[in-house]
C-alpha cells in the first residue's frame, strides 16, 4: 500500500513540474520586449537572395484573448515589396531553461498588398546572436540583426512625444559622418512612426 502511494506521489509530482516548465512562461516579458525595433538582413545574406537590402520594423506587442498581434512594416529592395504587414500569434513557452535559448513562435502574416510569404511562417529570436531566423520549414525566408541604435531611438522619440505622424517609405541613404548618421536614424525613426 505505502508503495502505490509513494509511487502516485512521484507521478504526480513529476506532472507539475512538467506542466510547470511546459506552460510558465518565466521569461517572455523579456522575449517579447526584444521584438519591437528594426531589423536589418546583413550584406551575406542579400547577395545570396540577389537583394540589395531586406528592413523590417515590428511594432509593439497587442494583446487580444489569447492571441499577440503586432503590426510591421517590411521593406525588400530591388522593388519587391514595401508594405505594411500584421503578424499574429500565440505567445511562445519559455518554461524554466537553464541556458537564453532562442525563442520560437509560429506567425501568422497578413500583408496589405502582395503576400510573397505563405503563412504560417516561423520566427526565430535568438538573444545571444541578437538575431532573427525566419524560415517555413522548409526555406530559409529572412536572416536579420537587430539595429539596436535605431529601436532604442525609436522607442525613445515615442516615449517623450517627438514623434511625427509621417507614414513616408524608409530612407536609404548612406552618410558617411556621424552627424549625417544621426539624422538619418532620426528620419527612420520618425518615419515609422505609425507602427504603434
Amino acid at each position: 500500500m505505502k508503495i502505490i502511494i509513494i509511487s502516485i506521489i512521484i507521478i504526480l509530482i513529476i506532472l507539475i513540474v512538467f506542466s510547470l516548465n511546459s506552460f510558465y512562461n518565466i521569461h517572455n516579458d523579456y522575449y517579447e520586449n526584444f521584438i519591437y525595433g528594426l531589423w536589418t538582413a546583413p550584406e551575406s545574406f542579400c547577395e545570396e537572395s540577389e537583394i540589395s537590402s531586406m528592413s523590417l520594423f515590428i511594432g509593439e506587442a497587442k494583446k487580444i484573448k489569447n492571441k499577440i498581434i503586432r503590426n510591421a512594416r517590411i521593406l525588400i529592395n530591388n522593388n519587391i515589396t514595401n508594405q505594411d504587414i500584421t503578424l499574429i500569434y500565440k505567445e511562445g513557452s519559455t518554461g524554466f531553461p537553464l541556458k537564453i535559448k532562442p525563442y520560437k513562435i509560429m506567425v501568422n502574416v497578413e500583408f496589405s498588398k502582395e503576400s510573397i510569404w505563405k503563412s504560417p511562417i516561423f520566427m526565430e529570436f535568438n538573444l545571444l546572436e541578437n538575431s532573427l531566423r525566419i524560415h517555413d520549414r522548409k526555406e530559409l525566408l529572412a536572416l536579420l540583426y537587430k539595429d539596436n541604435e535605431i529601436s532604442r531611438a525609436f522607442t525613445k522619440n515615442k516615449q517623450s512625444g517627438n514623434i511625427s505622424e509621417d507614414n513616408d517609405d524608409l530612407d536609404e541613404s548612406d552618410n558617411d559622418s556621424s552627424d549625417e548618421s544621426e539624422s538619418e536614424n532620426d528620419n527612420k525613426v520618425q518615419e515609422l512612426s505609425d507602427i504603434k
